[in-house]
């Protein structure tokens, strides 16, 4: 929990379009880049004969984040083309709570709650040791 994981989508075709992000209760899942689309072309020529391929593929990524623990299936993701339901495959993921140690707590502080584009925000992280050891070198 805490951390975020990505996921990306790639599709072999030219598409406008953004995908169905699907709904899953527990996690957050945000489009944070695309459509980004490449184009390759490649020829050759074999006995005299020649033969040419275009290929273009058009990518997304997305963010994940858990609100609690558990184990979850994302289910596919879902695009339309040319009248035509493409999918992808379901995704599974686990969440789980980072590990606790009786040693050191750690607090973060995000401030302001919400904010503007190019508005400052402050992160802080706060280091508490209930055992100091002081090592000499």
């Amino acid at each position: 929990m805490g951390d975020q994981a990505n996921i990306s989508l790639e599709i072999n075709a030219a598409v406008s379009g953004s995908p169905i992000i699907p709904g899953v209760d527990g996690l957050n899942i945000v489009l944070t880049g695309g459509p980004s689309q490449s184009s390759m072309s490649s020829m050759t020529i074999i006995n005299g004969q020649m033969k040419s391929e275009n290929k273009t593929t058009t990518s997304y990524s997305f963010a994940v984040s858990g609100s609690r623990p558990g184990d979850f299936i994302i289910s596919p993701f879902k695009i339309y083309i040319d009248g035509k339901t493409y999918q992808s495959n379901s995704l599974k993921i686990s969440i789980s709570k980072a590990p606790e140690s009786p040693d050191m707590k750690i607090e973060q502080i995000i401030s302001p709650q919400s904010t503007y584009m190019k508005s400052p925000v402050d992160y802080i992280v706060k280091w508490y040791l209930t055992k100091p050891q002081i090592h000499k070198y």
